[in-house]
């Protein structure tokens, strides 16, 4: 497969550029800054880049950048233009995610899912099972997997990558489109525990729970699944448990320190009753 090859850079009309699915949603305030910061007059100074197929211009790089054109009145920008498939496109997309600055974890994880998928594609004697055969047979063209290979670009060990590739690809659309209302509060363990779950009907409920806020940790949102469907008790409400804790003990307490006790709090009681009262 030949690489993809830069042919042109030229101004392209914001008209002219389709924009297929992306792997992560634009972020407002990246627009904001980037508006902002050409508002200065500093401009838009880093060109996007497309891919020219027979039906046209195609984004790959650059959708903040295109989404700054319509409040900064721009009709057109410039372009790098380039030749390659639909696959290295994406590859290149996800590139640029994870080179682009911050990411959430989940931006980094569907990134780097979308990532090894094209690697292997384009590199497949990096597959598990399929590096060790290859060699034996004088066949493979690399001897780094994925984890490893992202491992050195990212600055992080194999494993963690293997981990945060696996949390990605654990995650369907539909998953990764609902949690993005949830993204900066989701931590990379929530994914990690996301992508152990094995059942659609669990992972749809643990996205839901997350993403209407009824639970801030993916762990927590699974034992509500589970408390739900019957396969462990339902949470302790942490109110309740006290409740019960001072109905024994006041059980279990003689008359004497009950009205030691009584007479302790009897101020602060007072204000209680008043306060549900007004």
């Amino acid at each position: 497969m030949p690489a993809p090859q830069k042919i042109s850079t030229m101004r392209l009309a914001v008209s002219e550029i389709e924009i297929p699915d992306r792997l992560r949603d634009v972020d407002p305030k990246k627009v904001a800054l980037i508006v902002q910061s050409a508002s200065d007059g500093h401009g838009i100074r880093d060109a996007i880049h497309v891919r020219k197929t027979s039906k046209g211009y195609f984004l790959i790089d650059g959708r903040h950048r295109l989404a700054s054109c319509d409040p900064l009145g721009l009709d057109d920008l410039e372009a790098d233009i380039w030749k390659c498939t639909e696959d290295q496109a994406r590859f290149m997309e996800a590139d640029a995610n994870l080179s682009g600055g911050f990411l959430t974890p989940l931006d980094m994880a569907v990134s780097l899912a979308e990532r090894k998928r094209f690697y292997e594609k384009m590199y497949p004697e990096t597959k598990r099972g399929v590096a060790g055969a290859m060699a034996r047979h004088g066949q493979q063209q690399t001897e780094m997997s994925f984890a490893q290979y992202i491992g050195e670009v990212v600055g992080i060990t194999a494993r963690q990558a293997q981990r945060i590739v696996a949390a990605g690809e654990g995650l369907k659309s539909d998953d990764v489109a609902a949690l993005q209302v949830v993204s900066r509060q989701l931590k990379m363990n929530d994914l990690y525990e996301i992508a152990k779950v094995s059942e659609d009907a669990e992972r749809r409920e643990v996205v839901r729970a997350l993403a209407a806020g009824k639970a801030k940790t993916a762990s927590k949102a699974r034992k509500l699944y589970a408390a739900a469907t019957g396969d462990a008790p339902a949470p302790v409400d942490p109110v309740d448990a006290e409740f019960q804790a001072l109905l024994k003990a006041w059980g279990r307490a003689r008359r004497s320190a009950r009205a030691r006790f009584l007479d302790r709090i009897s101020d602060e009681l007072r204000a209680m009753l008043e306060a549900d009262n007004a």
